[in-house]
């Protein structure tokens, strides 16, 4: 059986130059293509019942032959996606061989970008509940308490603050080496060390030219990632990310 290669992150994390740099030096690498849509809106229904906790061994029945297919055979199978990184639980409970690291990025720089997928998202399912107007991601399930009166209660804005915060707690108790995207030039050989030791000179070079990372100025970012947050947002910010910011290493 292969061994699979993936992330934990929370999405605006540099998944595609990842999944780019492991398929340029012959991993069977890609972005997103295990389904995970039947469990994770199970998973999302989940939050909105009287009794939220998650049965991980029912979970794994019904969705682990998703993932085995692509696991038939020898070698190794990456999927770098922050939607597969959501069913970790469940992963973790199947026996099969893993790589994976805990992948991250400031989230004040790139917030208006986090916030348009979150805004997709919220916008795709908003009706899981009859009574509900924004998601609740399936991943809070694994992390969190918070009741869907809490959560419904807050702007969207501190919704996705909430949601970058308490998925990278809950990574940070996996005590995994955490990346930063904004340090991909510098951490590129101790990433495919991690994901890929086997890599030989001619694809440590090749994976460490895909992966660099040249950030977005302004001269060529375009809207709606140039839209400024409102004071409010700001402090929303400072107040909900500010005190996991120095455990991810900011």
């Amino acid at each position: 059986m292969k061994t699979l290669i993936f992330v934990l992150s929370t999405g605006k994390t540099g998944t595609v130059r990842l999944w780019e740099a492991l398929q340029s030096i012959g991993i069977d690498a890609y972005h997103e293509i295990v389904q995970i849509d039947s469990i994770y809106l199970s998973l999302m229904k989940k939050r909105f019942t009287s009794n939220p906790a998650l049965d991980i061994e029912t979970a794994k029945g019904r969705w682990q032959g998703v993932l085995l297919k692509y696991l038939n055979g020898e070698g190794y199978f990456a999927d770098i996606s922050h939607l597969l990184a959501s069913l970790y639980p469940i992963i973790d409970s199947m026996d099969i061989e893993t790589r994976s690291i805990h992948l991250t990025r400031n989230f004040w720089p790139h917030r208006v970008r986090m916030y348009g997928t979150f805004s997709e998202t919220d916008r795709s399912y908003a009706k899981i509940n009859d009574n509900s107007e924004h998601v609740y991601p399936a991943e809070l399930t694994w992390t969190t308490e918070m009741c869907w009166e809490d959560w419904s209660a807050m702007s969207q804005f501190e919704r996705l603050c909430r949601y970058w915060v308490e998925i990278n707690e809950y990574f940070l108790k996996e005590r995994r080496k955490i990346f930063h995207v904004e340090a991909f030039n510098e951490q590129a050989l101790e990433i495919l060390d991690m994901l890929y030791p086997e890599a030989n000179e001619e694809q440590k070079e090749k994976f460490t030219k895909t992966l660099f990372y040249n950030p977005r100025t302004p001269e060529n970012t375009v809207p709606p990632y140039t839209i400024k947050m409102t004071d409010d947002e700001e402090d929303i910010y400072k107040r909900v990310c500010g005190p996991i910011l120095k455990k991810l290493g900011y």
